[in-house]
């Protein structure tokens, strides 16, 4: 089966009007929380999904299959302060909120972390 007939047998019609509100409403919240890019037009709600969509089950396990290396190098990477800084420099040049983040992250390595544990 296509992936739009597996979504059709998951998914009942929606009528267009309800599909509307449901847009103005995702996007409402998304940008509420913070959910947005930032474009070369300006900051844009980011992508989302109104609907559930299959995921294939190996692909699924695959994934699944990976993410305790996948969150160990997350984990190294946030330790190894030259290469974030290395990398997210050039990000952090096109990036308002990328350059707020990286000049925040190396006060605070400078000056060290204040709150009580």
């Amino acid at each position: 089966a296509t992936v739009a007939n597996e979504i059709s047998s998951h998914c009942p019609a929606i009528p267009s009007p309800a599909i509307e509100e449901m847009r103005t409403l995702g996007s409402a919240w998304a940008g509420a929380n913070g959910l947005q890019v930032h474009r070369k037009t300006g900051i844009e709600v980011a992508p989302i999904s109104l609907r559930p969509m299959p995921f294939p089950r190996p692909v699924y396990e695959q994934v699944r299959g990976l993410v305790n290396d996948f969150n160990e190098l997350i984990h190294k990477v946030s330790l190894d302060h030259e290469f974030l800084n290395e990398h997210l420099a050039e990000a952090s040049k096109f990036d308002d909120f990328q350059d707020r983040t990286l000049k925040l992250y190396n006060l605070v390595r400078k000056e060290g972390v204040r709150q009580r544990s």
